[in-house]
């Protein structure tokens, strides 16, 4: 059965409260309070919950796992900056993130099952990319004018920033990088959708 997990404030205790729920709000259930705010919750897999705290240029902040039947909190990240992408059925998630005041632009992959980490080597937000069906490759859209931009992710998250992407290809396997495309017009790509045939991007 499908159910929802969500977080809502108690203004008594001063808390933030995350539960789970049927879409209809039957079977409420509490797993977690937390003084942690401003969460981006999602229930990514059928025995694991999401949390990652707002990011910020000047204050490292958190991405944690939660089990809905029993709670466990577990820690996986804390970055400046830090924005995500998590590739659904595939164990492993893509993040962005960077140094102190929103500098120096990283991406990273991060597999949950050997909870090892592999540094891409490009300078974009994982809101700009996706992995292949085989786990081998990641396209990614790549702002060529990156050093205008003044603080990660903030200016490109309040539309501050308008990113002239290229396309890249990465190899898992070798780490090598393919430039694919580099359009003579403007384009600020994110949420990139990857046909299983890896011949078409959206």
């Amino acid at each position: 059965e499908d159910k929802i997990a969500y977080q809502w404030f108690n203004q008594k205790e001063e808390q933030n409260n995350i539960s789970t729920a049927n879409p209809d709000s039957t079977n409420f259930r509490e797993i977690l309070k937390t003084r942690m705010l401003d969460l981006t919750v999602d229930w990514q897999e059928s025995d694991l919950i999401t949390l990652l705290q707002k990011p910020n240029p000047v204050s490292k902040t958190g991405f944690y796992t939660l089990n809905p039947d029993g709670g466990g909190l577990k820690k996986l990240l804390e970055e400046y900056g830090i924005t995500l992408n998590w590739q659904k059925e595939q164990g492993k998630f893509l993040y962005s993130f960077t140094e102190y005041n929103g500098k120096n632009l990283k991406l990273f992959l991060y597999d949950n099952l050997s909870q090892k980490k592999q540094d891409l080597n490009l300078a974009t937000l994982a809101e700009k990319c996706v992995m292949d069906a085989s786990q081998a490759l990641i396209i990614c859209a790549a702002p060529k004018n990156i050093d205008s931009v003044l603080i990660l992710p903030d200016d490109w998250l309040k539309n501050k920033f308008e990113s002239e992407d290229e396309i890249w290809q990465i190899d898992l396997n070798t780490s090598e990088k393919k430039l694919l495309l580099s359009p003579v017009q403007k384009f600020d790509v994110s949420e990139i959708i990857l046909t299983s045939d890896n011949k078409n991007l959206f």
